[in-house]
């Protein structure tokens, strides 16, 4: 339900970044504890419409080519979608007294000024606001290209806005002193104590079966029956390599880990965590697959995502995948894994059957 923000004085550093859309500054230095329902303290808006303005105004933090303008609407949209996770509201409205808005038109042509103010509106009812305009100047004869790009990203910022919570819960960040993750890494680490073990592609891994059986319920299941897992406390995992399973257990544990992150073990330890049905960490591999994505990985992480059905690193793939000229040269040649062309939107209609191969006699 959507409520009205309140003024936040504090953090004017980090209002600052949003402004000129510093996606990965605000991403490495946000306070998790930071309450997103406050308001810009200068301009009475809230988060995602200080975000809405800067993707409107996106041509002011690039250069002039096409290429990095894609890039940084790229950016923007998976960082609407990380506040989201974060506890931004779309529905959160500004105060019917706020001032503050945007207007823009493109170039000198003042036939294509839109302009809207925030007061008493939300992201979402603003964006819409703004998106509805640029299509009636579209349909009452002013030139489409003038929008079309921008009608296209506002788009996918309302699909971004839309989405539900696949949890159906709000995610509530707290603090935490350094001194009890220290704790859960000692015990994550002594192997003195722990009492069972994973075997891998590249040997043993062990850990605690009373902690595997409060984190999962495949494992608690497992490790309190007769099979072998239970009985043996041997838990056969050949196909994952050993910093996988290791990967796995840090953040299980932790929430943290301090090993060099691969992909090869991210996406194990994503497979491991699906699996067994641990879902804080498989949201923690998300964000740390969102993070890796790049055009070498893309296919394996698209397809991972799309196969697991994990929303929110789908969302990312499709934004990177969308603003790649090489994810798009891929999906142009049909060079991507079934499931990421069906991430993509790729269909036969878009780039024609392939041909069938005749049988002669």
């Amino acid at each position: 339900m959507s409520g009205q923000g309140i003024r936040d004085s504090e953090l004017l550093w980090l209002w600052a970044l949003l402004e000129e859309a510093e996606c990965e500054s605000i991403k490495a230095t946000c306070p998790p504890d930071f309450n997103w329902s406050t308001l810009h303290p200068e301009m009475g808006m809230t988060a995602l419409q200080v975000l809405f303005t800067s993707l409107i105004h996106v041509r002011k933090f690039t250069h002039s080519d096409d290429d990095d303008q894609i890039r940084k609407r790229a950016e923007i949209l998976n960082l609407a979608e990380w506040m989201i996770s974060q506890g931004a509201d779309p529905t959160l409205k500004a105060p019917d007294d706020c001032q503050s808005g945007v207007g823009r038109f493109k170039g000198d042509n003042k036939q294509t000024k839109i302009e809207i103010c925030f007061g008493g509106l939300s992201a979402i009812t603003a964006l819409m606001k703004v998106r509805l305009q640029m299509v009636e100047q579209c349909l009452e004869g002013t030139r489409i290209d003038n929008y079309y790009t921008d009608i296209e990203c506002f788009g996918k910022l309302l699909a971004v806005f839309s989405r539900p919570d696949p949890s159906g819960r709000k995610k509530v960040m707290v603090s935490m002193d350094s001194s009890v993750m220290h704790v859960w890494e000692l015990m994550c680490n002594d192997k003195a104590t722990h009492d069972v073990s994973f075997h891998t592609a590249d040997g043993s891994v062990s850990a605690h079966a009373s902690i595997l059986s409060k984190c999962s319920p495949v494992l608690a299941a497992m490790l309190s029956s007769d099979m072998t897992e239970g009985r043996k406390r041997l838990i056969e995992v050949k196909d994952a390599p050993g910093a996988g399973v290791q990967l796995f257990l840090e953040l299980m544990y932790t929430g943290s880990t301090g090993s060099e992150l691969g992909l090869e073990a991210a996406l194990s330890a994503l497979d491991l965590a699906h699996m067994w049905q641990v879902h804080n960490v498989v949201r923690m591999l998300e964000q740390i697959l969102h993070e890796m994505l790049c055009d070498d990985n893309f296919a394996s992480v698209a397809e991972a995502a799309q196969l697991k059905d994990l929303k929110v690193l789908m969302c990312a793939c499709k934004a990177f995948g969308a603003a790649s000229t090489s994810v798009q040269a891929q999906l142009t040649a049909r060079g991507c894994p079934v499931p990421v062309l069906a991430l993509m939107g790729v269909s036969e209609e878009r780039f024609g059957k392939p041909a069938k191969k005749r049988r002669t006699w």
